[in-house]
């Protein structure tokens, strides 16, 4: 089906735009137009390794054509909770306002996998009104903010925060990573499991937008970014308390995956200890900026990025749809 170009979708007023299954000679204008919509920055070798991340979930993908040219993608592919899915789209700017992602959305709503969805989920960047109202007049409903920030590690000065990691260390607590306790699929799970607990702590996130571990083995452990070493664990004894994990998602340019800090052990400074010990080691590989994002009502870990000169940034909402009981 991913080379057939004579699958046409008639919408009224689109005579010159046709939707039709992708085919390979369409990744270079998918990766642009995945880029538009996804925080992590793609090119065809990435697409081409993250479609066989997704091997194993159900997807459906579309592009739109006009004058033989790609000006719109759209993707569903099923998430790790039963039931639900994430939805991409994204439309060339030069093409907005003249219905593909409407046509595109369209096609969609026939598909198997988007039937079978109770909950779908979806995120534009709070800088495009015209998205958001296109998500709400299809019944999405914003569900919270996230917040983006970054931080130029030319500004970041370890020094600083020795005395931080000392005061964590006299407690007990163990400060190490993955790399050196195994990177072996039991110590994959433990660190699954502290995101999986302490993820249901973030305000207004949906528990099943959390990944279950077979969806976390199979579609993140696998990633090129992966990075043992940039995977920070605090323990006391041999108990896993806190992780902070970062990721090289382009040359130069990381990205905090996660934090979390079991709620027995928060307000002892750990999180604040992981973090210095994640930038310290981004800076050793020769990183220049690091980003993340946080609810905008997580106040302790905003203060937490706060304190290490974090920038604030444009941010998303996120949406949620849920189909009609």
């Amino acid at each position: 089906m991913g080379g057939s170009r004579d699958l046409l979708t008639h919408q009224p007023g689109l005579e010159t735009a046709l939707v039709r299954p992708n085919c390979p000679e369409d990744e270079t204008a998918i990766v642009s137009l995945l880029n538009q919509v996804n925080v992590v920055k793609y090119n065809e070798s990435t697409l081409a390794e993250r479609r066989g991340r997704y091997a194993r979930k159900r997807r459906f993908e579309r592009v739109a054509e006009r004058e033989g040219q790609v000006v719109g993608w759209i993707e569903l592919v099923e998430s790790g909770a039963p039931g639900c899915a994430y939805l991409r789209l994204s439309v060339n700017p030069e093409a907005q306002g003249q219905r593909i992602g409407a046509a595109l959305y369209q096609e969609m709503l026939s598909n198997e996998l988007w039937q079978d969805s109770n909950k779908i989920f979806v995120s534009t960047s709070e800088t495009h009104p015209t998205a958001r109202r296109f998500a709400e007049d299809r019944g999405f409903v914003v569900r919270n903010h996230m917040f983006e920030s970054t931080l130029a590690l030319a500004d970041f000065d370890f020094d600083q925060w020795q005395g931080a990691i000392q005061r964590v260390e006299e407690q007990g607590i163990r400060l190490t990573t993955l790399a050196e306790l195994g990177d072996t699929e039991e110590n994959r799970y433990k660190l699954w499991e502290i995101e999986a607990v302490t993820d249901r702590d973030i305000p207004n996130l949906d528990a099943d937008e959390i990944p279950s571990w077979e969806d976390t083995r199979d579609s993140l452990f696998t990633a090129s970014w992966f990075d043992p070493a940039g995977e920070f664990v605090a323990l006391d004894g041999e108990r896993w308390v806190a992780v902070s994990g970062i990721a090289e998602i382009s040359p130069g340019e990381y990205y905090n995956q996660h934090a979390g800090v079991y709620r027995e052990y928060r307000g002892r400074g750990i999180a604040t200890a992981l973090k210095a010990l994640a930038l310290r080691y981004v800076k050793q590989k020769g990183g220049t900026v690091i980003r993340t994002n946080n609810d905008s009502d997580n106040a302790p870990m905003l203060g937490i990025n706060a304190k290490f000169g974090y920038q604030p940034k444009p941010g998303q909402f996120d949406f949620e749809w849920r189909r009609p009981s």
